[in-house]
């Protein structure tokens, strides 16, 4: 990870599954501002260049004619991705050895060769530009193949391999804008809970929050009793259920309820983070349900927390609950099953729209396939080095929601926090 940080004056791109996707001989458009983020280095004074592997020259061809065609042949799909080649100082095109033949060379004998390929190209470009490799930025796909010849030549590298088959072009405008041009992101606030001394000294936020967390911790209970009568099992004791204590969450998911509950026909929580926000709901007199996702994999299945059946969702608008989406398969799951079991449309709430998995490492982009639903928008780090992800990069992919809604950008506070909290403990109460 050293030399990472900090602008560069260079950056040496593998484009096969970094810059292009290539599949049945073609490449896929990309989204249009990866081509400005180049643009833009490009007019702040930073070089650009390529280097691709290929494979060896067919019988016949001498290899300077073949790489003359590969050289055209990569200039052609960067051009199909919406990238112009005239954005880079050198497109270099390596072949394995004259000598190398990977049917009879030992098994991974091809990427030690290709690896030593890329070495020599890069090395070429860094001594022709008269470039410093500490200022220099790899990026590719292969931490077995430019990693290691980035390593070897001291150059600072990244690894961004794609995903799904859909190429990580937020994360690289990020690390285009952070890594090589030395910008500071500019990340949504670390959330605080409420100050303990202000909910002293408040009565109506003390006595609210005492009143919400005894009702909660019931609305629990009663949920937790049906799931695990259902399974059989013992019932454990729950002392403190968690719940959003965040300044201004608990008002804006009341707006978000008063103004949601009539749209409609079931409002269904995901369990855990998602009970919170349903017993929200239900204060409000939603139609409200729970349900929980055992994971088996990439895969969901579903197991209702309360009585949950088909005439409730069938021919119904269905609103999901929930605190984040980290992959984005929770909700496809369940939107896809009750849009089976016949629901007219799926929509979904979710908390928050920024999410900070622990799982997720600095500089790591080393993403499992089976687990994202797109290569996952890096924002930025905390100075703990917590990743921020945006959760849209893998809603956007969720063809079976119809709208994403988040507490923290739809339904920010719109009413006076005194007045949202008596109708809220009106309804505790009541």
């Amino acid at each position: 990870m050293d030399g990472l940080a900090g602008q560069k004056d260079a950056v040496i791109f593998d484009k096969d599954e970094t810059l292009t996707t290539v599949g049945s001989g073609k490449s896929t458009s990309r989204e249009p501002g990866l081509d400005r983020a180049l643009r833009d280095l490009v007019k702040a004074g930073r070089k650009l260049f390529v280097v691709s592997a290929t494979d060896r020259p067919e019988p016949g061809i001498s290899a300077e004619s073949w790489i003359v065609e590969e050289k055209a042949r990569k200039c052609t799909q960067l051009e199909e991705a919406g990238l112009s080649p005239s954005l880079f100082q050198d497109i270099v095109v390596v072949i394995p050895a004259p000598d190398f033949s990977v049917s009879t060379s030992e098994p991974g004998a091809w990427i030690a060769e290709y690896a030593r390929a890329k070495k020599i190209a890069m090395d070429r470009i860094i001594q022709v530009h008269g470039l410093d490799p500490s200022r220099v930025l790899s990026v590719g796909d292969r931490e077995d193949i430019e990693g290691v010849a980035s390593q070897q030549l001291k150059i600072p590298f990244v690894n961004v391999p794609s995903a799904c088959g859909i190429q990580p072009t937020d994360t690289l405008q990020w690390i285009l804008s952070t890594m090589v041009m030395g910008k500071t992101p500019e990340l949504p606030g670390e959330r605080q809970e409420y100050d303990e001394m202000k909910v002293v000294h408040d009565p109506l936020l003390a006595q609210t929050f005492v009143q919400f967390h005894s009702m909660f911790k019931e609305y629990v209970e009663s949920r937790l009793w049906f799931l695990l009568n259902k399974l059989r099992l013992p019932q454990p004791e729950i002392s403190a259920p968690d719940y959003n204590r965040y300044p201004g969450t608990l008002e804006s998911a009341w707006e978000a309820a008063r103004k949601l509950r009539g749209d409609y026909g079931a409002v269904i929580g995901i369990a855990r983070k998602g009970l919170w926000l349903s017993f929200v709901f239900t204060l409000a007199e939603a139609n409200t349900f729970e349900i929980y996702l055992a994971r088996n994999g990439s895969q969901r299945i579903t197991c209702p927390v309360s009585p949950l059946f088909k005439k409730d969702v069938e021919g119904r608008r269905v609103l999901l609950l929930d605190n984040d989406a980290l992959t984005g398969r929770s909700l496809q799951s369940l939107a896809k099953h009750f849009l089976a079991a016949g629901a007219a449309s799926v929509d979904a709430l979710l908390i928050n729209r920024y999410t900070e998995p622990d799982s997720f490492g600095r500089y790591d982009f080393s993403i499992h396939q089976d687990k994202y639903l797109d290569v996952p928008r890096v924002v930025g780090y905390r100075e703990s080095g917590q990743a921020v992800l945006d959760s849209m990069v893998q809603l956007r992919q969720v063809r079976e929601i119809r709208k994403v809604m988040f507490l923290d950008r739809d339904f920010k506070r719109r009413a006076e926090q005194p007045a949202t909290m008596r109708a809220i403990q009106k309804r505790l109460v009541a």
